[in-house]
């Protein structure tokens, strides 16, 4: 409980939080923190989000809280100068309700993105985290203002982690500090579980005919499903499946032409719980990401890679900057035909026991328990040195 913590974390994001079906790398974080610690997490409102208490604040788990605009302190847009003072007031009763749960605890402000720096400035704090998961100022519709904010959020942070080794490099030569390169970890205690036979299969998944080619995660705009959709053709005999929900708003008629090829199977979201099962009846798993620069995946370090390798399954991936470091365990294609000849080199090596152990020794050594570790540890240090 409460008077257990070691410090009180006040987090904030622009994205949804613990969406049904989905554990993003700020979620998996912010849970294991919650074990010795009290953590309230501030987001905006979505459409996909839970709905939102009259106080604002859900409590999510054990000293794990969520805090939203309550629906009588609403975003005004219509009247730019009446939205001032109402974020004055949202602002107020944010910090209220952050005390009443923190208490007289050592604050440690988490800032996973630089929109929120001007807010967080308004907020007593013993240490500003900084968590870079991607080129805020780089993607496609990004506003003006971001760039400035970034720059604000490094020069005022105590620790700055960054997921992606390129993208750290490129900050370094834009904005010279210390940085710590934490990439993204895996759930591996959920794989083990999958191993030992304590979870069930899924049904969905043993009607498909094998090979089963996967992608587990949002299918957004950041899946090349131009590429995905020459695979499917081209490979008539192996089928398709994704796991997750599909963003049909971004993707327009191109997951509708997708779907109508008989190979190709979207079983929608499911419980991340079933996430493990999934990727065990997976023959190869596929992270197809768009490669350009701007896009989304150009900086990312997939939560998927990791999952596919806990589950010891081969796994290809386009050549996004972050797939390099993983050696021999990922194969990177690029191109129609040489992702089919990926494909087929990686449907001999599925039982490989030494390939096999190899994936599962390196997600071992890299999960979520080991990198929130790491953070805590760099957050205590910092807090004793304030004493």
């Amino acid at each position: 409980m409460a008077q257990q913590s070691r410090y009180a974390v006040v987090s904030f994001d622009a994205n949804s939080f613990m969406e049904p079906g989905s554990m993003m790398s700020r979620e998996q974080i912010l849970t294991r923190m919650a074990r010795h610690n009290v953590v309230i997490h501030s987001t905006p409102p979505s459409g996909r989000h839970v709905p939102v208490p009259p106080s604002g604040l859900s409590k999510v788990g054990d000293n794990l809280y969520c805090y939203s605009n309550p629906s009588w302190l609403p975003r005004i847009y219509r009247w730019p100068a009446v939205d001032r003072f109402a974020n004055r007031l949202r602002s107020l009763h944010r910090r209220n309700l952050i005390r009443s749960r923190a208490g007289n605890l050592p604050r440690v402000i988490y800032l996973w993105h630089p929109l929120f720096i001007d807010e967080v400035n308004r907020y007593q704090r013993s240490l500003l985290v900084y968590h870079i998961y991607d080129d805020y100022a780089g993607l496609p519709n990004a506003a003006a203002e971001t760039a400035r904010q970034e720059r604000k959020a490094l020069e005022q942070a105590d620790l700055v982690f960054v997921a992606n080794a390129q993208l750290l490099r490129d900050r370094q030569r834009t904005f010279d500090r210390p940085y710590i390169h934490l990439p993204q970890g895996v759930d591996f205690e959920a794989f083990e579980r999958v191993r030992k036979g304590t979870r069930q299969p899924t049904p969905e998944l043993e009607n498909i005919r094998p090979p089963r080619i996967g992608y587990v995660g949002r299918l957004n705009d950041k899946v090349d499903l131009d590429l995905v959709l020459q695979l499917a053709r081209a490979r008539p005999n192996y089928s398709f499946v994704f796991i997750g929900p599909v963003e049909h708003r971004e993707l327009g008629s191109r997951a509708e032409t997708l779907a109508q090829c008989r190979n190709v199977h979207f079983l929608g979201p499911q419980d991340y719980g079933k996430v493990p099962s999934c990727l065990s009846q997976i023959d190869v798993a596929i992270v197809p990401y768009r490669q350009e620069p701007g896009q989304w995946a150009f900086y990312g370090s997939p939560l998927k890679l990791r999952e596919a390798l806990a589950a010891g399954k081969p796994v290809i991936a386009s050549s996004i900057s972050d797939v390099d470091a993983f050696g021999d365990l990922v194969r990177s294609a690029r191109g129609v035909e040489d992702w089919l000849a990926q494909i087929d080199q990686a449907l001999t090596e599925g039982t490989d026991r030494a390939c096999v152990t190899a994936k599962i020794d390196y997600a071992r050594r890299n999960s979520w328990d080991a990198r929130v570790s790491l953070i805590d540890s760099l957050i205590r240090e910092h807090l004793s040195q304030q004493t």
